[in-house]
């Protein structure tokens, strides 16, 4: 797993333990937020950071953040958003 992969694995466990949520409730508010399911085993993979680009498709990231009440560049970060 890459820096930024682990970075953003831990800004979405982070986020998620701060709101107070399970990952499955995680996974079915981000499911309404986005209008298509976004799966439990979605948001264990994310936290793993086991994605094979190492970064969410960004309609799941801005589900999770509108679920979650953040900002989609607190989930990612800076060295995801300006990599230079």
């Amino acid at each position: 797993m890459s820096t930024h992969s682990a970075n953003t694995a831990a800004r979405f466990r982070e986020s998620r333990i701060r709101a107070g949520l399970s990952v499955r409730e995680l996974a079915k508010a981000a499911s309404e937020a986005a209008g298509r399911p976004i799966y439990p085993k979605t948001i264990h993979r994310i936290e793993r950071g086991e994605l094979v680009t190492g970064v969410p498709h960004m309609a799941t990231v801005a589900a999770v953040a509108q679920a979650l009440g953040v900002e989609i560049t607190d989930l990612l970060g800076p060295e995801v958003l300006n990599p230079c």
